[in-house]
């Protein structure tokens, strides 16, 4: 497609646009310019190719950038877009050799340029209307001339070889317009509907049949590998137990050699080992009784020994007891002998004591009487009578017959 812009800000925005319905592709933008006099400011966009004219003549590419003060006359005259275009071609009913009419549906990539001669030559000698239709009339009449070389059964298995010779047919007739083809896929084929499920049916029963096929093949090795397998697994089994048996029988030989031998060794070992012990006892039993005879001379030698010393020590020991006693019974006669002479002396003085004591005694009641009577003289002659008189006057005869 190709559309008018009245500002080059509007430009990314058309080449985005894809129409109503989805199917448009902007390619090319031609602006308008509404000024009087001069365009005070011009944004020219970065992106698209960019043709601009002086005085309607073509001045080939603008920088893009701002533009100040640009007259009328000076204005850019087109936009080319620099993207790679996807073009859907859907040629229908196609024949082929055996005349099956299919249909064809093929994806185009291409792009303007990319150089900027080839862009002003697409601009001047084709421009988007005119490649569109090209493009239908070429893929239309490309497509059914080598459709019609093939039978239907080959349409498909042929996808790339129509890719290939289109691409090479469409590049070199879209070239010298400076359209530049990328690359072309062919992305369905359909047979008629009748056809297709004829096709499909007996494509179903075909694998159905190569399925089938394949089981019983699949069964048949399953029953062979298991035949096999049963075989070598009894033939395994067999083997092994010929073996272990044969194993056996030769360790039960082995087995009873050992015995025997164990025994042969062991009877020897014991027939050696009573008469190592035979003659271990009789030595031991002559040692023993030399040692019981030696050891009662020497017990007999220790005995009278021990009996001589102990009947000496005990009589030095008697004798010694005597003489201990004899000094005791003399030292006790002796402190018996002091012990009387200081009890005869201590009776002497306690003799003496008590006759001193008994003189000192009269001499004092003596001494109170005369000072009883002098007191009495002093106070002159009383009168006693009573009970205090009686024992005054027994006191006075108690005195008296002590004294006395």
């Amino acid at each position: 497609m190709q559309r008018t812009i009245y500002s080059l800000s509007d430009a990314n925005t058309e080449f985005m646009n894809t129409g109503e319905n989805g199917d448009e592709v902007c390619i090319m933008v031609i602006p308008r310019n509404y000024a009087c006099c001069f365009n005070t400011i011009i944004q020219v966009p970065s992106g698209p190719h960019i043709l601009w004219s002086y005085f309607g003549q073509n001045q080939g590419k603008l920088d893009p950038g701002m533009k100040l003060c640009w007259p009328v006359w000076k204005y850019p005259s087109a936009l080319v877009s620099k993207q790679v275009i996807t073009y859907n071609a859907r040629p229908k009913q196609c024949p082929t050799r055996d005349m099956i009419f299919v249909d064809v549906n093929l994806s185009i990539n291409l792009k303007i340029g990319p150089d900027f001669d080839r862009v002003q030559t697409f601009v001047f000698s084709m421009g988007p209307a005119r490649l569109d239709a090209y493009m239908y009339f070429e893929v239309e009449e490309c497509l059914r001339s080598l459709v019609n070389n093939v039978t239907y059964d080959k349409v498909n298995d042929l996808r790339s070889d129509f890719s290939t010779e289109m691409l090479r047919t469409l590049q070199s007739k879209l070239s010298i317009y400076g359209v530049d083809v990328l690359n072309v896929k062919i992305t369905d084929v359909q047979l008629p509907r009748e056809l297709q499920q004829r096709l499909e049916k007996t494509t179903s029963f075909q694998t159905r049949m190569l399925e089938a096929e394949k089981n019983h093949h699949f069964q048949l090795q399953q029953y062979k590998n298991n035949h096999l397998q049963r075989m070598s697994s009894i033939e395994q089994e067999t083997s092994i137990a010929r073996q272990r048996i044969v194993a056996e029988a030769a360790r039960y030989e082995v087995e009873q050699d050992e015995a025997m031998n164990q025994a042969a060794s062991s009877r020897t070992v014991l027939m050696e080992t009573a008469k190592g012990e035979r003659d271990v006892a009789v030595t031991k039993a002559q040692g023993a009784l030399e040692v019981a005879q030696y050891e009662g001379r020497a017990e007999a030698q220790d005995t009278i020994s021990s009996t001589s010393i102990k009947c000496e020590q005990e009589l030095r020991a008697a004798k010694l007891a005597a003489a201990t006693a004899q000094k005791a019974a003399e030292a006790k006669k002796n402190s018996a002998s002091f012990l009387a002479s200081a009890l005869l002396t201590e009776a002497k003085a306690d003799g003496e004591a008590a006759a001193q004591l008994e003189e000192k005694v009269k001499f004092t009641h003596q001494l109170r009487l005369a000072e009883i009577d002098s007191a009495f003289a002093r106070r002159g002659r009383k009168f006693l009578a009573g009970d205090d008189g009686a024992g005054i006057i027994k006191s006075f005869v108690m005195v008296r017959d002590e004294l006395g």
